[in-house]
């Protein structure tokens, strides 16, 4: 499988065993979260087939960076923003599930570790 990133545009192909090829398409449309797009095969036994697909990344509550590890950094993130920074925000803040973000999520983070 072949593939290339140009900006917010994902392109990448697969070949499958019965030599169909298919042609994925697709855009960024939330950094670390989201792509979505379009296939279409072109040879084999499936040739015409087209369709749309999706990948979005699950992030645990907590991880206010997305980057996969709940730490310190989230909750400094989150930290900034309620003191009215501007953190790299991007993934579930609300740590606490109550549908608010606040010091409290702060706290849940360092109680989560």
């Amino acid at each position: 499988m072949l593939g290339s990133v140009d900006g917010d545009s994902v392109v990448f192909g697969a070949v499958f065993s019965d030599a169909a090829q298919a042609q994925f398409e697709g855009t960024i449309v939330e950094v670390g979260l989201t792509i979505e797009g379009s296939y279409g095969v072109s040879d084999g036994q499936c040739a015409g087939d087209s369709g749309t697909w999706r990948v979005v990344k699950i992030i645990e509550p907590g991880d206010a960076n997305s980057d996969g590890t709940i730490d310190d950094r989230d909750a400094r993130d989150l930290f900034r923003l309620l003191l009215g920074g501007r953190p790299t925000l991007l993934g579930n803040a609300d740590c606490n599930k109550d549908g608010v973000v606040n010091f409290r999520d702060v706290i849940a983070i360092f109680k989560s570790r």
